[in-house]
């Protein structure tokens, strides 16, 4: 559930993603517009110590380090901000609701 009105948005991808995403949602998601995205081993929630087992293995294979999941979400937002995007667009894909917020990211 998000924590603000703001929580909820439509957020922009690039398109040579849209593939790999329509195969993601086909294959691993719940149905619906409420249904999870991310689900654990047998489709239900994704339990934090599950994920957390999932995330280290991703890294090491990678050959990443200290990479923590949420960085993810900042780096997609820095991305956008070197790409030409407003503050306006930055708090709407993050969902921040004040600017302050959304400059701290």
């Amino acid at each position: 559930m998000p924590k603000s009105a703001a929580g909820v948005r439509t957020v922009a991808f690039p398109a040579s993603l849209a593939e790999s995403l329509a195969t993601h949602l086909a294959v691993y998601t719940e149905p619906g517009r409420t249904g999870l995205v991310f689900t654990g081993a047998r489709g239900g929630q994704l339990r934090r110590n599950n994920f957390r087992r999932l995330w280290l293995r991703a890294l090491k294979d990678t050959g990443l380090r200290d990479v923590h999941f949420h960085d993810l979400r900042h780096t997609g937002n820095t991305l956008a901000a070197t790409g030409g995007a407003t503050t306006r667009e930055l708090m709407q894909r993050m969902g921040h609701s004040s600017v302050r917020a959304a400059l701290i990211y």
